[in-house]
């Protein structure tokens, strides 16, 4: 009812029911029934692409309904070839009249949307126009009250046939579209001949009073459109690159194409919108005045690209924004720089995190590939892709599909192993170089295998996990023995070594050679390990009896431990490659640089250093070693997370970032472990956020009291440390809102506060030191609204947001990518008030006719 008012319905019938006239909503000659969106529904299950849609509802308290809320039942949204055939279908069950339509004869009519490149579509600029067209009583008052560009021929009338409602309730109309294109398909009350509707020539002539009991649109192309993801295993913050070769086939220059990305299941398809309208509205107005959008959609993250001479509503929307727009000041943009009248609006509670993340690039031309930019901190793991390219025809192409964005890819080259000729059972070593082709911090699996050459099948050899930042890259080292002579192809992952090993078979006694102790064939002690405080403060661990791939842990006496204030290191654990009967550890730590090392790791605060001394054994016997260490809550800095604190091994006469794994914080005291592949000097380092807030921005200098307000800010890390800064809104000088809100180094990140005026005057408005304007509160005074229309000239309505490169004269801001999202997720989900309109345009540009 509410929401698609857009038809209207013929009444004046012959059959048994008609339409009560407290369930009518009037627009001049032409009557909707207040049930009208319900009904009528296309077939979607032999469209060419079909969508998932969110759950949308229609609220009428008091209704006739049993419950309060009805289910728009547009579960899916179908894109349909043009040489498949529609199949629209009425079916009462949707409605609360299901036994008085059964039988019902009625008339459903089909049009196309044919944009006359003449003038600009939709025609009709605001409601008052299509009032004075419906109203009209002759064609000289419709010549008087619409000029030619209102009267333009944007839509092409097909057919008008009959519908008869079964004694189940159901009516089929199988419709044959001629060509690609946007069609809308309407349901009169009555036959043809008393339908008050006649269709001739592709015009349409309204010859009595119809009502519109049933509503529908449905989009046709010609082929779908040949856009595929062409970017490699995507991850999150990645531009992805879309090709659309075959769009240069399409007819005229004036194309326009759209890539959207979004997160279909979390972000869209659990969420709810509802319409819910208050009273018994007899009219468009009143319609329009007492109806409310609910949505569970609270935000839109992302980012919208849009080319020069993309515009929306007629407004040039060209440029670059980015940030997380609440859907209320999206509504609030459309309602301040269009004629349509658009719901007041709320947020209500949806599954999962109302933040949809989703990203859009507008271009206009033939371009063959389309660019479109994920943002880092975009929470799900599938998406969806959506293209759409229009001509000035009305033809469409269309393409779908889902895929998957990792948080971070691993990709491996330059596989190498030492020595190329060993017996079996002996260690080989293989190194990878490893790089993160992602912009988030993980931690993967890293593997090397070999398989028999002439076979298949491969044979794991070691596996171990492996940090790194954001595109940072490493060289891996992985060990192992092969226990069989042969010739052997090596892998890590799924990069395969351009040489093969040779493995001989065994010779000598076995028993495996150790450095310094490492004794000969027969069995070894027992493993033993004893720790000596030395008088110099330093601790000797004597081992003795340790085996090839067992771990031997060094436990660090508490005196040794804690000898740097809020630092504590506990212990090391070492795997052995051979085996060794006996070798030592000296270890000693140090709350300044001890004088063997010239200076520090650059660009971090250092909390403390460990020196680790062997003997009896060299770092080519060791497999792997792990060193166990925790700082206190007073040793990170402000707005420093433990994500930060990373261990350095100094080697070869530079400072190398060991893999450092934040393991968890107990009883005030954070937990870290780091590979090495050598002992050496150790510092625990500090990775340093510097988080600056600016760019503040109003999103409105006006509103009145009770109404919304939003503010945005950049907060933006110049630092190479992970940060959480606790951001703070100030209005006229107090306090009203905190967010805490992590960046990562070198990151730009946008938070918004939706701030609600509760008082008239005139406030500063600041985001911590960021100003962002003064924000006017007024009085609520209904009356403003009368004059919207000859003040929309002259008010001029920022709304400008973070990161926008445009100026405020007709930008639109972060707002940019919102409108795209609503008003694609709004066709979606039953039309909008965008519905209503064009569909109350399709009448009336041919009333009297």
């Amino acid at each position: 009812m509410l929401v698609l008012a857009p038809l209207s319905a013929p009444v004046g019938a012959t059959s048994d029911w008609t339409v009560p006239d407290d369930e009518t909503i009037e627009a001049g000659n032409v009557s909707v029934w207040e049930q009208s969106i319900l009904p009528l529904r296309t077939d979607t299950s032999n469209a060419d692409t079909k969508i998932d849609n969110a759950a949308w509802y229609v609220e009428k308290p008091s209704s006739d309904f049993g419950s309060d809320s009805t289910s728009l039942n547009k579960e899916t949204v179908g894109v349909f070839d043009d040489e498949t055939s529609i199949k629209v279908r009425f079916n009462a069950d949707y409605t609360s009249k299901p036994s008085q339509l059964a039988g019902e004869d009625m008339t459903i009519v089909a049009a196309r949307v044919s944009p006359d490149t003449t003038t600009t579509y939709p025609s009709i600029d605001s409601y008052t126009d299509i009032l004075d067209i419906l109203n009209a009583t002759s064609e000289d008052d419709v010549r008087d009250n619409a000029t030619t560009e209102k009267l333009n021929r944007n839509v092409t009338f097909l057919s008008k046939n009959p519908l008869t409602i079964d004694s189940h309730g159901d009516g089929l109309f199988a419709f044959d579209p001629p060509r690609a294109g946007e069609y809308v398909f309407f349901v009169a009350d009555g036959t043809m001949a008393n339908s008050g509707l006649d269709v001739n020539n592709g015009n349409l002539t309204i010859t009595g009073k119809p009502t519109i009991v049933g509503v529908e649109r449905a989009m046709v192309h010609n082929k779908p459109s040949s856009a595929s993801l062409e970017t490699p295993s995507p991850a999150r913050g990645d531009d992805l690159t879309f090709g659309v070769d075959k769009i240069s086939s399409m007819n005229g220059d004036d194309v326009q194409q759209a890539v959207l990305v979004y997160d279909e299941e979390t972000g869209f398809e659990d969420q709810r919108f509802t319409l819910n309208v208050t009273g018994n509205p007899s009219n468009i107005t009143e319609l329009s005045e007492n109806t409310t959008l609910k949505h569970s959609i609270s935000e839109v993250n992302g980012v919208a690209r849009v080319e020069e001479g993309t515009t929306f509503l007629d407004k040039d929307v060209s440029g670059q924004y980015k940030g997380s727009p609440g859907v209320t000041s999206i509504i609030n943009f459309v309602t301040e720089n269009t004629d349509r009248t658009i719901p007041d609006n709320e947020t209500i509670d949806g599954v999962g995190d109302p933040t949809l993340d989703g990203s859009v690039t507008a271009v206009s031309g033939k371009d063959t590939t389309i660019t479109v930019q994920t943002l880092t901190n975009w929470s799900s793991d599938t998406y969806r892709w959506v293209h759409v390219a229009v001509n000035e025809d009305g033809d469409i192409r269309t393409n779908t599909d889902t895929f998957t964005l990792e948080k971070s890819v691993y990709s491996v080259s330059n596989v190498q192993f030492t020595p190329d000729k060993i017996k079996a059972g002996k260690s080989i070593s293989i190194t990878a170089d490893v790089t993160n082709i992602g912009n988030e911090k993980v931690t993967r699996d890293v593997w090397a295998s070999y398989r028999k050459t002439g076979t298949s099948d491969w044979t794991e050899l070691n596996r171990t996990q492996v940090t790194l930042a954001g595109k940072a890259s490493k060289t891996v080292t992985l060990t192992g023995a092969i226990p069989k002579k042969g010739t052997y192809e090596i892998k890590v992952n799924g990069n395969i070594a351009s040489d093969t090993v040779t493995v001989k078979a065994k010779g000598g006694n076995g028993g495996g050679g150790g450095g310094g102790g490492g004794g000969g064939g027969g069995l070894e002690p027992p493993q033993s390990v004893e720790t000596i405080q030395k008088s110099d403060g330093s601790v000797v661990a004597d081992i003795r009896g340790g085996q090839a791939g067992e771990s031997i842990r060094v436990n660090i006496p508490s005196q040794q431990a804690t000898k740097v204030s809020g630092i504590t290191f506990d212990n090391l654990e070492v795997k052995l490659k051979n085996s060794n009967a006996h070798f030592k550890f000296n270890i000693n730590s140090f709350s300044s640089r001890p004088a063997s090392v010239p200076s520090d790791p650059s660009n971090v605060a250092v909390k403390g250093y460990l020196q680790v001394e062997k003997s009896l054994i060299s770092n080519s016997e060791i497999e792997q070693a792990t060193i166990s260490f925790s700082l206190s809550s007073s040793q990170l800095s402000e707005y420093s997370t433990p994500n930060n604190v990373v261990l350095y091994r100094y080697h070869d006469g530079s400072w190398q970032e060991l893999e450092t794994t934040f393991i968890g914080q107990e009883g005030g005291q954070y937990n870290f472990e780091a590979v090495t592949p050598g002992f050496s000097v150790f510092a625990i380092g500090e990775k340093q956020p510097s988080i600056s807030v600016s760019n503040a921005e109003l999103g409105r200098s006006e509103v009145t009291v009770g109404e919304t307000v939003e503010v945005t800010a950049e907060l933006t890390n110049d630092g190479n440390g992970e940060g959480t800064y606790t951001v703070e809104l100030t209005v006229g000088g107090d306090v009203v809102a905190t967010k805490d809100v992590t960046v990562k180094g070198g990151e730009t990140k946008t938070v918004t506060f939706n701030y609600e005026a509760s008082e008239t005057g005139e406030f500063e408005v600041s985001v911590d030191d960021a100003s962002a304007g003064t924000l006017t509160v007024v009085e609520d005074d209904d009356s403003d609204s009368d004059d919207s229309d000859s003040d929309s000239d002259e008010t001029e309505t920022t709304t400008a947001g973070p990161g926008d490169d445009k100026d405020s004269d007709g930008g639109i801001g972060a707002i940019g990518i919102s409108i795209a999202v609503l008003v694609i997720l709004g066709l979606i989900g039953g039309g909008l008030y965008y519905f209503r309109d064009d569909v109350e345009m399709y009448l009336n540009d041919y009333v009297g006719k």
